[in-house]
């Protein structure tokens, strides 16, 4: 997941064989619920994926004075 040019995860969420080019078929949406984004599944209510927001903004302080 990139903002403009930096980067904000580069984690592996799902792996499936032989073929990625059906991964799409795995992923439903992504959403916002309390206070994380989380990836849902197509079928059932399983999620993929699941992050805390404050995990996605820069450290407090970072390059202040």
């Amino acid at each position: 997941m990139k903002k403009g040019k930096e980067t904000l995860l580069d984690e592996v969420i799902l792996t499936e064989d032989p073929d990625p080019l059906l991964y799409h078929q795995k992923f439903k949406d992504i959403e916002l619920r309390d206070g994380k984004i989380v990836v849902t599944m197509r079928l059932g209510e399983d999620l993929l994926f699941a992050k805390p927001v404050l995990d996605f903004l820069p450290e407090a302080g970072a390059g202040s004075a």
